[in-house]
C-alpha cells in the first residue's frame, strides 16, 4: 500500500544501478525523479538528489547501465517533481534532461491511488479519494438510493465499500480543518442523498448518521492515523518507516504566510484530545485490550491470535474470545469460521484436540454442533483441508456421550455430528463409528425431543459397517439421511483425484442404505471439470445423478488449490467446466422429488424461522425441510403436520399437533389456528418405530380412534387454506397467536360433524375481531343506505 513521503520506505543514499552487483530488479519503465531526498515507489525507480544537476548524473548513470544490458530507459515515462516545501528556494538554471531531450515537470506525483505534490500539500490527495469514493458510491447508486432496502444495511454497505475508498492512505495525511470540512461534507451529501434527503429538508447530520449507522469521519480518520502511528512506534528504530519519522530537513527557512502542518503535529493533536501516550503503542497487552474493547462494544465476533494471547491465556480480558496461538496459527481460518458461527475456539497448543466442553454461544440454541474428529486419513489431489487440520484425530467416546448429556439437559433439540469425515471415526483409537453413534443413541430421550443428524461421511469408510450403520438410522431418534460425497461418476477420475473407492462401491452404500431405512435420503457432492474429465466421465456422471434422482446434490467447479497435485496436473478449459456445471445442474433442477407428499401425516422437529421471517422451519425424519405457520413459541418441538404443497426445495405443511417436548404426552394445539387430530398418540407412535417412517391417514394410524374417523375429519378439515402460509394472512394469524383457541372434548365427541362445527371455533371476540367485525357491519350498512339513495333518486326523477 502507497504512502505519502513521510512514511514511505526511504532510501538515504543515491538509488544507482553502478552500487548494485548485476541488473537492478527494477522492472517498471515509469520512472519518476525527485528533486529532494524523498522514497521509493514500490517496483518504479526514483532517484533522490537535492540539486537538478545531481539527478541529471544520476539518469544518466541510470540510462547507461540499461543501455548495456540491452534495455533501452523510456523518455516518454520519464518525469519529475521539485519539491519546494517554502517559498526562499532558489531556482538554479540548470535543466533536467534525458541525452539532448528535456524531461517533463510535474506539479505531482499519482500513483497506486496516492497524489503527491510538489508543495507538500495534500489538497489534490484528498480531492483524489472524495472522487474516488463518489465513483464507488455511484457504481452502486441503484442499491443505495432505494427506498425499500434498510437503512442501516446502507451503512453496512458504506462502511465496507465506499468509506475505504475515500480513505485511502489518510492514515498519513497531516490533514488541516479544510481537509477534513470537505470529507464530512462529501460524505453527509452521499449520506442524505442515501435516505432521500437534501439539505432542504432540514435534519440534522446527527439524526442521518444515527438511522444510517455510519460514525463521523472525522474519527475514523483519527483511527486509522493512531492505528498507523501504533505500527510505526513499533517497528524496530532501523525500520525505514522510522527512519522517515525522524528525518529533518536542513538548511531551509520557513516561508510566509501560516507554517505547514506535518503528521507529527497531527498525531500529537489526537493522542493529546484521547489523552494517550507514545509508551502506550510499545505495550501490546495495552494494544489488544483496546482492540478487544472495541469489538465487544460493537458487537462484533473476536479472534485474538499470536504470541500475547500464547503467554497470557489466563488473562481476564480474553473471556469469551476465541485465541489462536503461535503454535496453531496455520488453523486461523477454521477459528474465523466457527467464530462466525457464534462459538468460541481457543487453539493454545499443539497435536491435543480442543476440550469439548468449551464455553460457546450457539448461533441456534437448539442446534449442538458437536465434532467427533479432526483431520482426514484421506489425501485427496484437489483438497487442501487435511494440509491444514493434519491426520486424523479422535475424540473419546465417554467424552462425546459427555458432552450429549450436557447439551440435551441444556434443552438443545438437534444434535449434528460433524467431521472431515465422520466415517473414519475412532480409527486412531481403536473404536468405530457405530460403537460411538450407539452410545450416543442409548442417551437420547426416548420421546424424540432430541434427534440426531450424522455428518458426512466418504464409502470407503462406511462400506465394513453399512448394516450396523442403517441400524442406527432406522432408530426413531435418528435421522435419516446421510451426506455421502461421489465427486464423479467415473472411475478414471476418481483414481486421479485419489478418492480410494469406485463408483460400484457409492452404488452400493446408497442401494443398502435406501433398502434397509425406509425413507432414507441421501445428499451427494459433485466436481465439474475436474483435469484429465473427458466427455464419456462427465456423461457417466450425468447418468449416475439420473439414476438416482436425489433431493440435494453440490455441485462445484473444479478450482486449483495451490500446493495441492491436482493444480499441477491438465486443466480442462475453463468454459467447458462452466458448460457442464450448467448442464448437470439443469438435471438436477428438474427432478421432483417430492412429489407425491400431499396430504401425507409427518413427524417434523422445528429448530429454526425462514428467512421471510413467517414460517418455521421443520424436517421430518428423512431430513426433508417443512415450512410451517406457527408461533415462535413453537421452536424446540415436535409437531405433526400434513403436507398442504410440495416445492422443489421444499414443502408446506399445517400443523395438526403439537408434541410436548420431554413428555409422552400430546397437546392440542392452543395458540394457533390449525386443526387438531382427536386422538392422543400412543408412546411408540410418539417414539416413531423403525417400521412406521411417515404417518398416513388411515383408519390403523391411532388405535384410539374410532375406525375411519381421523380419515373423514383430516380430509374434510384440513382443506381449507392449502396456500394459507405463503399469503399475508398467514403473517395475520402469527401475530395473532393467542387470540384463538381450540375446544375439544376427546371423550365427549358425539358425532362426526359435531367435531367439524368445534375445530377453530373462538372461544371469545378480541378487540381486534370486534373492530374488524364492526367496520364490515358499517361498511355494508353505508352500502345499503347509498342504494336506497340512489333508487328513490330514480324513481322521484321518473
Amino acid at each position: 500500500m502507497p504512502r505519502p513521503p513521510l512514511l514511505l520506505s526511504l532510501k538515504t543514499g543515491p538509488t544507482l544501478p553502478s552500487e548494485r552487483p548485476s541488473f537492478p530488479y527494477f522492472h517498471s519503465s515509469n520512472n519518476h525523479l525527485f528533486g529532494i531526498q524523498v522514497s521509493l515507489f514500490a517496483d518504479d525507480v526514483v532517484l533522490i538528489d537535492e540539486t537538478r544537476k545531481g539527478v541529471n548524473d544520476k539518469l544518466e548513470v541510470w540510462r547507461q547501465t540499461l543501455e548495456s544490458k540491452g534495455f533501452r530507459l523510456s523518455r516518454s515515462k520519464t518525469e519529475y517533481l521539485e519539491c519546494k516545501f517554502n517559498d526562499v528556494r532558489l531556482e538554479d538554471e540548470v535543466v533536467v534532461k534525458l541525452d539532448s531531450q528535456e524531461v517533463c515537470k510535474r506539479d505531482s506525483f499519482k500513483y497506486l491511488g496516492s497524489v503527491i505534490q510538489g508543495n507538500g500539500e495534500i489538497d489534490e490527495d484528498v480531492s483524489h479519494r472524495i472522487g474516488a469514493g463518489w465513483l464507488k458510491w455511484k457504481l452502486a447508486s441503484g442499491v443505495l438510493c432505494d427506498k425499500k432496502v434498510p437503512p442501516k444495511l446502507k451503512g453496512k454497505f458504506y462502511r465496507m465499500v465506499v468509506r475505504p475508498a475515500m480513505l485511502y492512505g489518510a492514515e498519513c495525511w497531516p490533514v488541516k480543518n479544510s481537509h477534513i470540512q470537505k470529507m464530512k461534507v462529501a460524505e453527509m451529501r452521499m449520506l442524505r442523498w442515501m435516505c432521500g434527503m437534501t439539505r432542504g429538508d432540514r435534519v440534522r447530520n446527527e439524526t442521518i448518521r444515527e438511522k444510517i449507522g455510519v460514525a463521523p469521519v472525522e474519527c475514523k480518520m483519527r483511527e486509522v492515523r493512531l492505528s498507523w502511528f501504533g505500527y510505526v512506534k513499533r517497528r524496530d528504530t532501523d525500520a525505514p518507516v522510522r527512519r522517515c519519522e525522524r528525518l529533518t530537513l536542513d538548511g531551509f527557512r520557513r516561508g510566509r504566510g501560516r507554517p505547514k502542518k506535518y503528521w507529527g503535529k497531527v498525531i500529537s493533536r489526537d493522542m493529546e484530545q484521547l489523552q494517550l501516550t507514545e509508551d502506550m503503542t510499545l505495550d501490546r497487552k495495552s494494544a489488544m485490550d483496546t482492540i478487544i474493547s472495541k469489538g465487544r462494544s460493537a458487537k462484533k465476533p473476536l479472534v485474538v491470535a499470536g504470541c500475547v494471547p500464547q503467554g497470557s491465556r489466563n488473562l481476564k480480558e480474553l473471556e469469551g474470545v476465541s485465541i489462536v496461538g503461535v503454535q496453531q496459527i496455520d488453523r486461523v481460518v477454521e477459528v474465523v469460521e466457527e467464530t462466525l458461527k457464534g462459538h468460541e475456539v481457543r487453539l493454545l497448543t499443539r497435536k491435543t484436540l480442543p476440550a469439548l466442553d468449551l464455553p460457546k454461544v450457539r448461533k441456534n440454541k437448539f442446534i449442538e454442533i458437536l465434532p467427533i474428529n479432526v483431520g482426514c486419513l484421506g489425501a485427496c489431489t484437489y483438497c487442501k483441508t487435511k494440509h491444514a487440520r493434519g491426520h486424523l484425530g479422535s475424540y473419546a467416546v465417554d467424552s462425546l456421550v459427555g458432552r450429549v448429556k450436557n447439551v440435551i439437559a441444556d434443552g438443545v433439540g438437534e444434535i449434528w455430528l460433524s467431521s472431515e469425515d465422520t466415517g473414519a471415526y475412532g480409527r486412531d483409537i481403536g473404536v468405530n463409528l457405530p460403537i460411538l453413534l450407539n452410545a450416543i443413541v442409548a442417551e437420547l430421550p426416548l420421546d424424540g425431543s432430541a434427534m440426531l443428524r450424522i455428518g458426512m461421511t466418504n464409502p470407503p469408510y462406511i462400506l465394513e459397517h453399512l448394516k450396523e450403520i442403517a441400524d442406527v438410522l432406522c432408530h426413531p431418534c435418528v435421522y435419516s439421511f446421510l451426506h455421502v460425497p461421489v465427486q464423479s461418476g467415473s472411475d478414471s477420475i476418481l483414481s486421479a483425484m485419489n478418492r480410494e473407492y469406485t463408483v460400484g462401491e457409492f452404488r452400493k452404500v446408497v442401494d443398502t442404505l435406501m433398502e434397509l431405512v425406509p425413507g432414507m435420503q441421501i445428499a451427494t457432492d459433485v466436481i465439474c471439470g475436474f483435469p484429465g474429465e473427458t466427455d464419456e466421465d462427465f456423461a457417466l456422471t450425468v447418468d449416475l445423478i439420473k439414476d438416482y434422482k436425489l433431493a440435494q446434490v453440490h455441485i462445484s467447479q473444479f478450482y486449483p488449490r495451490p500446493g495441492t497435485p491436482a493444480a499441477r496436473m491438465k486443466k480442462v478449459p475453463s468454459n467447458v467446466v462452466k458448460q457442464r456445471s450448467r448442464e448437470l445442474t439443469a438435471v438436477f433442477e428438474s427432478f421432483t422429488p417430492y412429489t407425491g407428499m400431499e396430504g401425507k401425516i409427518e413427524r417434523i422437529w422445528i429448530t429454526d424461522i425462514a428467512s421471510d421471517g413467517v414460517h418455521l422451519v421443520g424436517h421430518t425424519k428423512g431430513y426433508i425441510q417443512v415450512l410451517v405457520i406457527g408461533p415462535e413459541s413453537m421452536l424446540g418441538t415436535s409437531v405433526m403436520v400434513k403436507i398442504a404443497s410440495v416445492g422443489r426445495w421444499s414443502v408446506f405443511g399445517e400443523v395438526i399437533e403439537i408434541l410436548c417436548p420431554n413428555s409422552k404426552d400430546v397437546r392440542s394445539h392452543e395458540c394457533f389456528d390449525e386443526r387438531s387430530s382427536p386422538c392422543a398418540l400412543s408412546e411408540e407412535a410418539c417414539a416413531r418405530s423403525k417400521e412406521q417412517e411417515t404417518f398416513t391417514a388411515t383408519s390403523g394410524w391411532c388405535s384410539q380412534c374410532p375406525t375411519g374417523e381421523s380419515t373423514t375429519l383430516l380430509k374434510n378439515d384440513l382443506q381449507q387454506d392449502n396456500h394459507r402460509s405463503r399469503n399475508l394472512t398467514g403473517w395475520f394469524l402469527r401475530n395473532r397467536k393467542n387470540q384463538s383457541s381450540k375446544k375439544m372434548d376427546l371423550t365427549s365427541l358425539e358425532s362426526e360433524e359435531r367435531q367439524i362445527q368445534d375445530l377453530g371455533r373462538p372461544s371469545a371476540w378480541s378487540p381486534v375481531d370486534m373492530a374488524l367485525l364492526s367496520g364490515i357491519l358499517l361498511s355494508l350498512f353505508a352500502i345499503v343506505i347509498l342504494f336506497l339513495n340512489l333508487g328513490s333518486r330514480s324513481l322521484s326523477s321518473k
